[in-house]
């Protein structure tokens, strides 16, 4: 019972100090700083088709290359069932959506091109046609309006957290229940290069 009346209180607390500060001009604020005035992500339209190893995979690039249609091939020969019956298409996606390798590989393909070189992944071989390229739309603030205010919570909640725990004294203890010595103040990170 007491400890949940101490979360209550905790709660209440940190709704009465944070409530405030999570407006809709802060929300707008974050929105400007960190969607409005950015540029939209890189996008392709992509499609595979996954093979075992590395011989089939040069095989397939092979065939392509005597004009042999890629959505034939994907349906025929991909091991990836999900895209394969649709001709290999993956559609649209970011880089980050993907298997570092095989965004890697794609991204730096220009669009209405095969990868000439399979593309190794955990999955197995690649081969990969990029059919376009484009920049994505920046979200409207609609779409990420609760996602920038959950994000303000937390922020808001840190900084409280912090500033409390600055004015109180904190005492850690061991698994014998005796007081641990202050832990030494954490020396600065180096400087990224």
């Amino acid at each position: 019972m007491e400890e949940a009346a101490d979360n209550a209180l905790q709660n209440a607390y940190l709704q009465e100090k944070v409530g405030p500060l999570v407006t809709e001009d802060a929300i707008k604020q974050a929105y400007q700083a960190n969607y409005a005035s950015k540029k939209g992500e890189q996008e392709i339209h992509a499609r595979h088709i996954l093979v075992a190893d590395e011989a089939k995979a040069k095989d397939v690039i092979k065939q392509l290359n005597h004009g042999a249609k890629f959505e034939d091939l994907a349906k025929k020969l991909s091991t990836d069932k999900g895209s394969g019956a649709s001709g290999g298409d993956l559609g649209w996606f970011k880089k980050d959506d993907m298997l570092p390798e095989f965004s890697k590989a794609a991204f730096a393909m220009k669009p209405n091109t095969i990868s000439q070189t399979p593309v190794k992944t955990q999955y197995g071989y690649h081969v990969i046609q990029v059919l376009g390229s484009r920049e994505a739309a920046v979200p409207a603030i609609d779409q990420v309006h609760d996602e920038i205010r959950q994000q303000l919570i937390r922020e808001n909640v840190r900084q409280i957290v912090d500033a409390a725990q600055k004015k109180a004294k904190i005492v850690r203890y061991d698994a014998q229940g005796k007081p641990l010595p202050d832990a030494p103040a954490a020396a600065p990170a180096a400087p990224k290069k």
